[in-house]
């Protein structure tokens, strides 16, 4: 179909989904290609009405209601982890025959929660550059703003949820064969602010070093996610390749950093810009 890894491949990639006719199609959806997304699902739809579409991501689930509502050539949107949802999706597809006069349209949601290490690892459609890899899910984190809280509070989603180091470089070694250069870590936070989280984000280091692995990486992280004394800690992560960070500053205002739920301050954000 389309490469799921790719947020801005829809124009591209549009005529090649719209090619054959599908039983299923999901997007993940976010605010970066909620628009085309929206604009691919209503063109599919016209032209094969009997496929089914599936929105899934925070965005959708967050909305959910709304996008049914609003969108009738969206059918289901999963709320949680997918690939649960998708899974008993296909079952419940093929006891229709045909799958046109299945029905049971709406919302649904995720009743368990996978194990991040026992997910299969997926096969890249082509090789990629640039690829993204997500390490965990979740956020302990409340912050007023952001979606991961507003998920807990829809599902009593776990807090926080982490891949092993070893099969976390698994999937970078893979990629690194195919070609990949540079991996973008998809997490909400990379990095917490307590020793085991730490230690995992040495491990993954040590063990990118140990393998050989010539990568660059980026991670999204806390502005007291590290701090001067973890100095040697990121000395590690630089020589294993991390060349980039996300910090979220979210504010110059300590006033509006307390609104925000930040749990930081104006000089937790100083502090970090001259860490790093």
């Amino acid at each position: 179909m389309f490469d799921p890894y790719d947020s801005t491949a829809y124009d591209k990639t549009q005529e090649p989904l719209l090619s054959q006719c599908f039983d299923i199609v999901g997007f993940t959806v976010h605010y970066l290609n909620i628009e085309q997304t929206l604009l691919v699902s209503k063109n599919l739809k016209a032209r094969y009405p009997q496929t089914l579409i599936v929105f899934g991501g925070h965005h959708a689930s967050a909305t959910a209601e709304d996008l049914l509502r609003d969108h009738s050539f969206i059918d289901i949107v999963c709320v949680g982890d997918g690939e649960n949802v998708l899974t008993q999706l296909i079952y419940d597809l093929r006891k229709e025959t045909p799958i046109s006069s299945f029905r049971d349209r709406g919302i649904r949601k995720s009743s368990s929660f996978i194990d991040l290490d026992n997910f299969p690892l997926l096969l890249r459609p082509k090789p990629q550059v640039i690829a993204r890899v997500s390490t965990s899910r979740g956020c302990p984190y409340s912050c007023s703003f952001c979606t991961t809280p507003a998920m807990r509070g829809l599902l009593k989603e776990p807090v926080y949820r982490t891949r092993s180091p070893k099969n976390v470089v698994d999937e970078i070694e893979a990629l690194y064969k195919q070609g990949t250069r540079k991996v973008l870590f998809n997490d909400d936070l990379y990095a917490l602010s307590n020793q085991k989280s730490k230690e995992r984000a040495i491990e993954i280091a040590d063990e990118i070093t140990r393998r050989n692995i010539r990568i660059s990486y980026k991670a999204q992280l806390r502005v007291d996610s590290f701090d001067f004394q973890d100095m040697s800690v990121l000395q590690k992560l630089t020589a294993s390749g991390l060349r980039e960070v996300f910090l979220g500053v979210e504010s110059g205002s300590d006033v509006t950093l307390s609104r925000y739920n930040k749990q930081a301050t104006v000089q937790n954000n100083i502090d970090a810009l001259r860490l790093y």
